[in-house]
């Protein structure tokens, strides 16, 4: 589930800090990412969800990077150990 904050920091350019928290419905882990820029038109608005989501595909990409790493220090682990063993 997300949740949009805005916070305005100037009134009369309508600029404001933008955050935005990803809540896991399965594991209730958060991931909140905050951007700044103009509210005045939808080709901004659209710019600043944008960022909002690259950052997300980036915190995924990373977190899909550490699980292979993890899963392939494992496995090695184990033949490693496995190998030490049968000698």
């Amino acid at each position: 589930m997300w949740t949009i904050k805005i916070t305005p920091k100037n009134i009369e350019q309508k600029t404001a800090s933008v955050s935005g928290t990803r809540t896991d419905d399965v594991t209730g882990e958060t991931f909140t990412t905050t951007t700044t820029g103009r509210l005045n038109t939808n080709p901004n608005k659209t710019a600043i969800l944008n960022a909002i989501w690259s950052d997300w595909q980036a915190y995924q990409t990373k977190q899909t990077n550490i699980a292979s790493a993890i899963g392939t220090m494992e496995t090695d682990g184990a033949s490693n150990l496995e190998a030490r063993e049968n000698a």
